[in-house]
């Protein structure tokens, strides 16, 4: 496997562009979306992040719904470009508490922050400094993907859009690099950042395909939010780099 997240992700992307990852609804009405199609909107994102000055190694805050229809859908494509950028994704609970967010905010610093319609205003409680804002429900985002970026591994012709080689960042980050912090409280106290390498999330992968728990012909059922480590490896990064589907509860009472 790769030497970090982010070419795992351009590879299995490359090996599975034209089969399902995601099923979800919009609206009511179902749809789907491919590996190719995800990292596209991923490398575009990656992009965005990279023009607002994001820089590798630099920290982007996900404040966002997750768990529920097309909302998680987004959320994702935002993980997955914050990893692409080689940027350290920091995924946060939009329902904590607002002195626990800001206390996260002073603590991590980020230098962009996902939000969405229902956390726009919450943003304003990272430190008064520069930190990006990019909205999941504007069409910034769920617009932002031009028709000519290629699929790694696609055969693209010359020209068009990124490939590994946009990526150069890649060959100077290695397992031991932090690619997550995840904040958790444990059972009392302050939220507390772990730092999560990109070897600890490709173990568990590793883990995972070595187990046999999921395969490539499985479709997991997402219903937690990703902000926890336990869906964020089960419903995204695993089942994306073993080559598996993920399908998005409409809603939890359709559990």
């Amino acid at each position: 496997m790769a030497d970090n997240l982010a070419a795992a992700f351009l590879e299995a992307a490359g090996r599975h562009k034209a089969k399902t990852f995601f099923y979800y609804e919009t609206d009511g009405v179902s749809k789907t979306l491919s590996y190719g199609e995800f990292i596209k909107h991923a490398m575009a994102v990656a992009g965005r992040l990279s023009a607002l000055g994001v820089s590798p190694g630099d920290r982007v805050a996900i404040l966002a719904a997750s768990s529920l229809e097309d909302s998680g859908l987004y959320w994702c494509i935002a993980f997955a470009g914050t990893i692409l950028a080689g940027a350290v994704a920091v995924p946060l609970n939009e329902s904590a508490p607002e002195a626990e967010l800001k206390a996260v905010f002073e603590d991590c610093r980020p230098e962009a922050i996902f939000v969405d319609g229902r956390t726009r205003g919450l943003a304003a409680l990272a430190p008064a400094a520069k930190a990006k804002i990019l909205d999941l429900d504007s069409p910034e985002i769920k617009d932002i993907v031009p028709a000519e970026i290629s699929v790694p591994g696609s055969g693209a012709p010359r020209g068009a859009g990124p490939q590994k080689h946009d990526f150069p960042f890649l060959n100077t980050i290695g397992r031991q690099d932090v690619a997550v912090i995840i904040y958790t409280s444990g059972t009392t106290g302050m939220q507390k950042g772990v730092m999560l390498t990109h070897g600890n999330l490709l173990a568990d992968v590793e883990g995972i395909a070595g187990a046999e728990i999921a395969g490539e012909k499985d479709n997991l059922l997402s219903a937690l939010p990703y902000y926890h480590a336990y869906p964020l490896m089960g419903c995204l990064i695993a089942p994306f780099l073993i080559g598996a589907s993920v399908t998005l509860l409409p809603s939890m009472k359709e559990l």
